[in-house]
């Protein structure tokens, strides 16, 4: 009866040394990049002139992400990246505009 005993602790021990070794070797989930907001190339921020119109600036860089409900002056495009690894990154440009048009512009 003993013999049973030991060696049923003996499987147990076994079975959960195996168990443990296997989760290392499981991902613990996918390396999925997190992208939000506008894509700002630079080619396109190179465009952006003093002066253009909404219009213009919508033709270059698209709709903006976000656009001050209080004060419309002022549109931004903003760009962040983040992966599970930590990385990190974050792109802006901030227009804002006086009479519909471009009056600075901030990078």
């Amino acid at each position: 009866m003993r013999n049973i005993s030991t060696l049923k602790q003996s499987l147990a021990i076994a079975a959960l040394t195996l168990s443990l070794a296997a989760c290392e070797q499981v991902p613990v989930g996918y390396d999925i990049d997190v992208q939000q907001g506008n894509i700002i190339q630079q080619d396109s921020v190179n465009q952006l002139k003093i002066g253009m119109t909404r219009e213009q600036v919508v033709g270059i860089m698209g709709e903006p992400i976000m656009v001050n409900t209080f004060d419309t002056r002022s549109w931004d495009y903003v760009y962040t990246s983040v992966s599970r690894k930590k990385h990190f990154v974050k792109n802006k440009v901030t227009l804002i505009f006086e009479q519909n048009q471009v009056v600075k512009i901030l990078r």
